[in-house]
């Protein structure tokens, strides 16, 4: 069993998004340069830092969590976007 100390409150949460959003907003909008791509990345990202929270441990290096997946969410929503794209064209 995992050791409670590791679950966050709803304010503990909400400090958090305050004290990363703007810095993983700028990642992904430099990356996706869309506003709607981007706010749905940085959905992504916090969803993910939710549902990891009982096995992430190293609060230490949170922001370069955040950093480094901001960047891989936008690599994977490029990709798709790619692939959509290169799909889309090869069936004209």
């Amino acid at each position: 069993m995992e050791n409670n100390s590791l679950l966050r409150t709803d304010k503990e949460l909400s400090e958090l998004y305050e004290r990363n959003m703007d810095m993983v907003y700028r990642i992904c909008y430099m990356h996706l340069k869309n506003h709607a791509d981007t706010e749905d990345a940085v959905q992504t990202v916090f969803l993910k830092y939710i549902r990891s929270i009982v096995t992430f441990r190293d609060r230490e290096h949170e922001k370069a969590w955040f950093i480094v997946t901001a960047r891989n969410c936008c690599r994977d929503i490029l990709r798709r976007k790619i692939r959509g794209f290169l799909f889309s064209a090869g069936s004209l």
